[in-house]
């Protein structure tokens, strides 16, 4: 994705509530399924990781952001 598409979609995220969320159970089915299900009635979906969701920290968070987007076949912006 070229930056500029990043940067509106990022600048669009901004105002968006978090259609899913993640919490200390991490990535189950349950989770990737509200996702996909989320990304096929909007194009831009925000999910919020909670604390413990994982164990390291902002990392952690970045590794299970792109394990999600991977997962249901989306792009982290």
């Amino acid at each position: 994705m070229d930056p500029e598409k990043r940067r509106k979609l990022r600048s669009a995220g901004q105002a968006l509530r978090p259609a899913v969320d993640v919490g200390r159970r991490g990535l189950e089915p349950t989770v990737v399924k509200e996702v996909a299900a989320a990304l096929k009635r909007e194009p831009l979906v925000k999910v919020r990781l909670h604390q413990g969701a994982t164990a390291a920290g902002r990392e952690g968070e970045d590794v299970l952001a792109e394990e999600l987007a991977r997962a249901v076949g989306a792009e982290v912006v």
